[in-house]
């Protein structure tokens, strides 16, 4: 007897749909570990573009965690916890996105054309200029998070990791790759509205949900620096790298925290 065709349709459609939240978690497991600092090499390419859409998500939860242990150190601490908020968020991922804003600084100051600029990118170590770069952002997070306390510095930290990570999307969404075959190519081709869209909204909730009125403040700060770096980076090097992307992360997590305390101290002021 022939099997039932209604049967076979169930079947189906089971099949695409297991085979659908299959590719669901790999996107998500390979997001999660490219945002934690696992060298791209033991990554797929494709499956880190696509779980873009996930980074906004996965960025307000590493917040989460780091500003809970913050949170908890402030109880036990008789100063600021500044040195540790600065480690904790460098451990993210593990230290990925700050050493690729000193390579992006090198390579921007790095005498000779275009390729000499690109090759400065990969160079190891992140020279003179990259640790002037790194030390002037560590400084302007340090300021930022001793200005900063109790839930305000809960908040301010969840955003700044949220925004961040969205902002590797922005970079990648729609770019042109500097190289037509590295890693930092399939996330410009692979990155999509979809990834791009979801991540967008996911950031852009949490901001409005949590700050209220002060997240259009954020999004429009770290929006605009974003931007504005990935036209620095096209004009520079012809498009985005592996390096420019995750730089781009690590600027944009500066810019919200910094925005963070501005719009604090602001509020202080006004309601002294």
């Amino acid at each position: 007897m022939s099997e039932s065709p209604t049967r076979s349709a169930d079947d189906g459609e089971s099949s695409r749909a297991a085979r659908g939240a299959a590719a669901i978690v790999r996107e998500l497991r390979a997001a999660l570990l490219y945002l934690t600092g696992t060298p791209s090499e033991r990554l797929v390419p494709v499956e880190v573009a696509r779980g873009g859409a996930f980074f906004s998500a996965l960025g307000f939860a590493l917040g989460a965690l780091v500003a809970g242990a913050l949170l908890a150190a402030e109880r036990v601490l008789p100063a600021p916890p500044v040195a540790l908020g600065l480690a904790l968020l460098a451990a993210t991922s593990r230290g990925t996105l700050v050493r690729a804003a000193g390579r992006l600084a090198r390579a921007l100051l790095q005498s000779g054309g275009r390729a000499s600029r690109l090759a400065a990118l990969d160079a190891p170590g992140i020279g003179a200029s990259g640790v002037v770069a790194v030390g002037a952002l560590t400084l302007a997070k340090g300021f930022a998070l001793a200005s900063l306390a109790g839930g305000t510095l809960a908040l301010a930290v969840v955003l700044a990791v949220t925004l961040g990570r969205w902002a590797l999307v922005v970079q990648a969404y729609g770019s042109l790759p500097a190289r037509p075959d590295d890693f930092g190519a399939v996330l410009a081709r692979e990155m999509k509205f979809r990834e791009f869209g979801f991540a967008s909204v996911t950031a852009m909730a949490v901001t409005l949900m949590l700050s209220n009125a002060m997240g259009v403040v954020l999004l429009i700060g770290v929006g605009t620096v974003t931007v504005a770096l990935r036209i620095l980076v096209h004009r520079v090097f012809g498009g985005v790298t592996a390096t420019t992307v995750q730089a781009g992360g690590e600027i944009g997590e500066t810019v919200a925290l910094l925005l963070c305390a501005a719009l604090v101290g602001l509020a202080r002021s006004l309601g002294a």
